[in-house]
C-alpha cells in the first residue's frame, strides 16, 4: 500500500482561478488613469513610470481566516508607495463592480491615511513651536492648522483621523 501526501489536483478549479485572476488584473489595468498606463497599452506613462498590477488568489486554512482572498497590489512609480488591498472572495466570483469598489475604497483609505499623517506632522510642528515658556498665558488665538480644536475632515473618508486626544477645552500646553 502506497501513501501519498499530495492531494489530487482540481484542474477545473485551477483553471477557473487562473481565468479569474487574469480577468481581475485586466479590469484593474483598465481602471488606471492614463498617466499610470503603459504607452503600449494606450496610456501616457513613459517607460518605468507605469503602474504594475499584481493579482493573487490565496487560500487560508487557519481558524478565523476567510477560505479564500484575492490580494491586489499596485506597484506605482516612485515616489508613490505601493497600494495593497484584499477582497475576501475567489477571483472567478468577483464582478467588475466589486473590483472597482474595492479599488476606490483602498484609494480613499490611502488618501485619508496621507491626510492624517499631514495633520499629525503639522500638529507635532505646532506643538514644538509652542513648547517655549509663556510669561502671561496665551494670546487670544493660536494657529494649529485646524479649526475649533478638531481636525477638518476634508479628505472625504468620514474618519475622525485619530484626534480623540485633542480636547478643545484644554490647549496642548496644559492651560485652560
Amino acid at each position: 500500500k502506497k501513501c501519498t501526501m499530495i492531494a489530487p489536483r482540481d484542474v477545473e478549479a485551477e483553471r477557473a482561478q487562473r481565468v479569474g485572476v487574469k480577468r481581475v488584473s485586466e479590469w484593474l489595468e483598465g481602471l488606471l488613469p492614463d498617466d499610470e498606463k503603459d504607452e503600449d497599452d494606450g496610456g501616457k506613462a513613459p517607460p518605468g513610470k507605469e503602474t504594475s498590477v499584481i493579482v493573487n488568489q490565496l487560500a487560508c486554512k487557519e481558524a478565523g481566516c476567510p477560505d479564500v482572498e484575492v490580494v491586489i497590489t499596485l506597484l506605482r512609480a516612485k515616489p508613490r508607495p505601493k497600494l495593497m488591498f484584499k477582497v475576501f472572495k475567489a477571483a472567478a466570483d468577483l464582478t467588475s463592480d466589486e473590483v472597482e469598489g474595492a479599488l476606490r475604497q483602498a484609494l480613499a483609505e490611502e488618501q485619508c491615511s496621507e491626510h492624517q499623517s499631514e495633520h499629525e506632522d503639522k500638529r507635532s510642528k505646532t506643538k514644538d513651536a509652542h513648547a517655549h515658556e509663556h510669561d502671561d498665558g496665551h494670546a487670544d488665538a493660536h494657529e494649529h492648522g485646524h479649526a475649533d480644536g478638531v481636525l477638518g475632515d476634508d479628505c472625504g473618508c468620514g474618519q475622525a483621523h485619530g484626534n480623540a486626544d485633542h480636547d478643545s477645552s484644554q490647549h496642548e500646553h496644559g492651560h485652560m
